[in-house]
């Protein structure tokens, strides 16, 4: 027979249904407390239950009873969760997903939820135009997803169910960080995890599609970025659920995922982008550059222009052709651009032409360059900030530049000396380099002492006047 348990407090809980041999009387030991009270089953109406008791909870079970006929207690099956495009789908990397779930931090994980999903998860929404075919797609095929999990004291929790919905909203933008990727119309999913573990969808999101720069078209998640997610994530959620504070991070993070969404709007992008640099690093241009490339050259600024705006992984290694670009050729055609959009000056031809890329062309032109690069550098700076646990120098303005001038000696007079010292090392280097073409490429005599010239002169007239003979 089947028993169903229920806490002996108001309102009730439902604990656990039972496969049992005999029904419960009061004193009864049950797998979650004594029993208390036998409760007139006619008041639940339901048909296949033949008893209803409640007990004297001693807590929750780690372990289910062997004779539960759930797979896990029944108030453990709320459920949000939001798609990830793509889970590794190239085969030249070898750091596809590999299981079918990964922890992150308590209560959210990135797994496989394709088995969760059937064709009577959305079947409600088929009929009646709710869903075009494409968005019913997309949400049928969610295979890897961020998940959290949590559990309900009754059927209904409104609270609960936005506290995750807010939860998985705040860790999609730390997702864009770590690995941005497309996305398609699904959205964030909500609903309960029935006894036969499948999913019944209550609530879901919907939205048109996000381009993303033309290097991360072919982006997907891999373990290493499961690695930084979870290294990151208490920090970042730490920094967004404080009420006062942050304000630099905040809005560099507001900036960034605004402009991945306004992808077919390039010159709001742009400047979003432009403006999240600023909020990480100051508004002064100069000063903006040089903190840029003591980051990323360890305080070497020359160093810092050479670092590549692709990283292993991003380029298939057997393409005809691998783009060159960096930080250095890069930062100051973004800032330029950014001042064209910013003053309402028209935008040069050249940066919209189509440009070769390793896959096909840049259609956009130069600025879908520009907006990797852009991409590159918030991404990795912010990474860097949340794992170094830098974000304290980040409470307001003043704490960032404090830090920026105690860390690396950078203010507005220090950052005009260092770009000025940094052009003259260049125009050194470069003048050294023609020097040694020109030495390379001239005529070997000119090495030579004079009399070794005159030698090589006599031994050059003597080959000149030799004729081979004929056979």
């Amino acid at each position: 027979m089947k028993v169903k348990l229920w806490t002996n407090t108001r309102p009730f809980k439902m604990l656990d249904v039972l496969e049992v041999a005999a029904a419960y009387k009061v004193g009864d030991e049950s797998p979650y407390g004594p029993v208390i009270t036998i409760l007139p089953s006619h008041i639940f109406q339901e048909a296949e239950i033949d008893q209803h008791v409640a007990v004297e909870a001693i807590g929750e079970q780690v372990e289910l009873p062997e004779d539960s006929i759930f797979r896990e207690p029944a108030h453990h099956n709320r459920i949000t969760l939001y798609p990830i495009y793509s889970a590794g789908r190239h085969p030249w990397d070898e750091g596809a997903l590999a299981n079918s779930r990964y922890e992150i931090m308590e209560g959210v994980t990135i797994e496989n939820v394709s088995s969760l999903i059937t064709s009577k998860t959305f079947s409600v929404w088929k009929g009646a135009h709710f869903l075009s075919a494409d968005q019913l797609r997309s949400l049928e095929n969610i295979e890897y997803a961020i998940v959290h999990r949590y559990s309900v004291e009754h059927g209904a929790e409104p609270e609960m169910n936005l506290e995750s919905q807010q939860l998985i909203g705040k860790l999609t933008v730390c997702l864009l960080l770590v690995r941005p990727m497309r996305r398609t119309h699904a959205g964030i999913v909500q609903g309960v995890v029935l006894e036969d573990g499948t999913l019944e969808a209550s609530r879901f999101g919907v939205a048109e599609p996000v381009e993303v720069p033309h290097i991360q078209k072919h982006f997907y998640f891999r373990e290493e970025d499961v690695a930084t997610f979870r290294a990151i994530a208490p920090q970042f959620l730490k920094v967004l659920e404080d009420s006062d504070g942050y304000e630099p991070l905040k809005m560099a993070l507001q900036f960034f995922e605004q402009g991945h969404l306004h992808h077919n709007w390039w010159k709001i992008r742009h400047f979003l982008w432009w403006s999240a640099l600023e909020a990480l690093f100051g508004n002064n241009s100069d000063v903006l550059k040089v903190r840029v490339l003591s980051l990323f050259g360890n305080k070497d600024l020359q160093k810092g222009e050479e670092v590549s705006i692709y990283e292993t992984g991003d380029i298939h290694p057997a393409a005809d052709f691998k783009p060159h670009e960096t930080i250095g050729s890069t930062l100051n055609q973004i800032y330029q651009v950014r001042n064209m959009v910013g003053h309402g000056r028209r935008v040069p031809q050249l940066y919209l032409t189509a440009v070769p890329h390793v896959f096909n062309n840049a259609e956009l032109g130069r600025v879908e360059i520009l907006a990797e690069s852009a991409s590159f550098i918030i991404r990795k700076a912010l990474i860097h900030i949340f794992s170094q646990r830098l974000f304290s120098h980040y409470v307001d303005i003043d704490a960032r530049e404090e830090y920026w001038l105690n860390k690396f000696g950078i203010n507005r007079h220090q950052a005009e000396k260092k770009l000025k010292e940094l052009e003259e090392k260049k125009h050194v280097e470069k003048a050294a380099r023609l020097q040694e073409k020109r030495m390379s490429t001239s005529e070997p005599e000119v090495t030579l002492a004079e009399d070794g010239r005159r030698e090589r002169r006599r031994s050059k007239a003597t080959e000149s006047k030799i004729r081979k003979l004929p056979e």
